[in-house]
């Protein structure tokens, strides 16, 4: 019984490292995501500011203007940044999962031995 409960343990050791090599993949396309997005949003705020003075618009409002003109391309950086942080928490639930695993499959080879 404890043999089969050994094997059990080290094939979800090995399912818990598949899905962190999956994570870390994940992880590097969240992070692309992230900077493609930041840097679209602030394309757009340096295009709307320089139209927004081109057209005369008085100083104290171009910042605000110029953000409600980019509010779409914000919301996809901000939306990038919560994907790629989210990531990050599967990847350190899957981390203490893991480490849980292989605690449990250290005591039961020392019980063996």
């Amino acid at each position: 019984m404890d043999a089969m409960k050994t094997v059990r343990i080290a094939d979800e050791i090995e399912a818990k490292i598949k899905l962190l090599e999956a994570g870390r993949d994940g992880l590097k396309e969240r992070a692309i995501n992230k900077a493609d997005t930041l840097g679209a949003y602030r394309k757009g705020m340096e295009i709307a500011t320089i139209t927004l003075r081109a057209e005369g618009t008085p100083a104290t409002l171009i910042k605000d203007l110029a953000r409600g003109a980019c509010s779409e391309q914000e919301r996809n950086m901000d939306l990038a940044e919560s994907m790629y942080k989210i990531q990050i928490t599967k990847i350190d639930s899957i981390k203490a999962e893991l480490n849980g695993k292989q605690s449990i499959f250290s005591k039961m080879e020392v019980r063996a031995v």
